[in-house]
């Protein structure tokens, strides 16, 4: 029976030495956290974020961390190696779709995860060479806004339907004489004399 016992503690003894020493060796997991410094962001404006990166002691560490940003559709996708801790600015380009965007950080295994929102953006852009209108579309969405022009006293419309990145030209037409043109969507102008 005193064998057995003494046994019985050896062997628990040598288990409990045997976990210290394991755990020991298992490298201590990190905490991962990102975040941006607002949930919502004009289309074309750079999200700022911060991966935050710290020891089982709440320590911070500097280190570098992988991140991918993907739209909801996973159409386009960004990847980085950023510096933990640091506000970082990043560019989604342009033409960035409108809707949810996820971000993903990884530092060695560990990963967090975060959502933020681009705003749709109706814009486009009004180029006047002699007499041609050209009305390009740089907004994230279709571009179908009622454009006014206005000739000396005389207005017209024009009513445009642009896919991302698709311009179209217009000729414009006026009696002989000088003219102020003025060019609107109520958003974006364009005024020549």
């Amino acid at each position: 029976m005193v064998k057995l016992l003494k046994r019985s503690y050896a062997f628990t003894l040598f288990l409990a030495l045997s976990i210290i020493l394991l755990s020991n060796l298992v490298p201590a997991q990190a905490k991962i956290e990102i975040s941006t410094i607002k949930e919502t962001f004009d289309a074309g404006e750079l999200i700022t974020l911060r991966v935050s990166l710290f020891d089982t002691n709440n320590a911070p560490i500097n280190e570098d961390v992988n991140i991918v940003i993907e739209d909801a559709e996973r159409r386009i996708k960004i990847e980085k190696t950023i510096q933990s801790n640091k506000l970082v600015d990043v560019s989604l380009g342009e033409g960035a779709t409108h809707g949810y965007w996820e971000i993903t950080a990884n530092y060695k295994g560990q990963e967090a995860k975060t959502i933020f929102i681009v705003e749709i953006q109706e814009l486009a852009k009004f180029e006047l060479n002699k007499d041609i209108l050209k009305i390009t579309n740089i907004g994230n969405t279709k571009y179908t806004k009622t454009v006014q022009i206005i000739i000396g006293d005389t207005i017209g419309i024009k009513e445009p339907d642009l896919d991302i990145g698709q311009n179209v030209e217009y000729r414009l037409i006026a009696p002989d004489g000088v003219y102020n043109i003025r060019i609107t969507d109520g958003e974006t102008n364009l005024e020549r004399g």
